[in-house]
Parts: C-alpha cells; structure tokens; sequence
C-alpha cells in the first residue's frame, strides 16, 4: 500500500486524506479535523469495491455499516 495522503496543519492531519492499494485502487478516505477522524470515513478492497463505511464525530466512532 501507498502510505495515506493528505494535509497537515499545525503537526496534526487536517482534510481529506487517501490511501492506494498497489494497484492504484482507493484503500480508504475520510477527513480529519485537528488530527481526529470526522465525518464518513469509506473503506474499499483491492478490487475498488466498498466494503466498510464508518462515520466520526470529533474523533468518536458513531457509525458503522459493513457492506
């Protein structure tokens, strides 16, 4: 895998951030605020199919859904 992509302010991860597989297929993305996972984080298998979306408030797991 191609290690996770995104922005950095202040030292923290801050945006939207991506990570590949290889092959150039989407591993994951969601953002971060203040260097906490916030928001739909969407999670995807080496052929580009979603398999897990999980949802973030400041940090906190407040969602699941396993497709």
């Amino acid at each position: 895998m191609v290690e996770g992509k995104g922005e950095i302010l202040e030292g923290k991860k801050d945006g939207l951030w991506e990570e590949y597989w290889d092959n150039g297929q989407l591993v994951y993305k969601g953002h971060y605020k203040d260097g906490k996972k916030d928001g739909l984080w969407e999670y995807f298998d080496e052929d580009g199919s979603l398999t897990l979306t999980e949802d973030y408030k400041e940090g906190e797991l407040i969602g699941e859904l396993i497709e």
